[in-house]
């Protein structure tokens, strides 16, 4: 059964893709494989993305992206509201860092950042930098409203210490 719409075949073969490059690895999947699997023709693979490696990149950013979708970084009002945004924001990016999903996508990228150097710029753009970036601008904004009391020349450090402090060499 082909999924109708353009939306729900990509996320379709993003799924499809993970599953098989997980079982198969990168290199020894194909895109029948995952048109099959994703129950989508070879046409419509193609139209969405045009190479494997761009599946790969699509589903890493895709992964982000579903991570970063239920955090709300919204105006805190107070202090406590900050601390408990960052301490639920710390929780969430922990039990998704620690899950299956993302540790296989992050071994896959590494796997073929020499290869397909599009995967591990993905992976950093989205992933780490976009991450950073975000905690990073609602830190900047509580320090800027008052309820953090760090100089705002220590921003970048305290959002360091934060990573640091939540996953430290976890991944290594």
């Amino acid at each position: 059964m082909k999924p109708a719409k353009p939306t729900d075949r990509r996320a379709a073969i993003l799924q499809a893709a993970g599953k098989m490059f997980s079982i198969k690895g990168v290199e020894g999947t194909t895109t029948l494989d995952i048109a099959s699997a994703a129950g989508v023709s070879k046409r419509d693979l193609y139209a969405l993305f045009p190479s494997k490696d761009l599946i790969l990149s699509g589903l890493i950013a895709s992964s982000v992206e579903r991570f970063a979708a239920p955090v709300q970084f919204a105006d805190a009002k107070s202090r406590a509201e900050v601390l408990a945004t960052l301490e639920g924001f710390g929780r969430g990016f922990l039990a998704f860092l620690l899950s299956p999903e993302p540790t296989s996508l992050y071994r896959l990228a590494i796997a073929t950042a020499d290869r397909i150097p599009a995967v591990g710029k993905a992976l950093l753009s989205a992933g780490v930098e976009g991450t950073i970036g975000r905690v990073t601008t609602y830190v900047g904004a509580a320090i800027v409203a008052g309820h953090l009391r760090i100089p705002p020349g220590d921003r970048d450090a305290a959002v360091a210490a934060y990573f640091n402090s939540a996953i430290g060499r976890l991944q290594i």
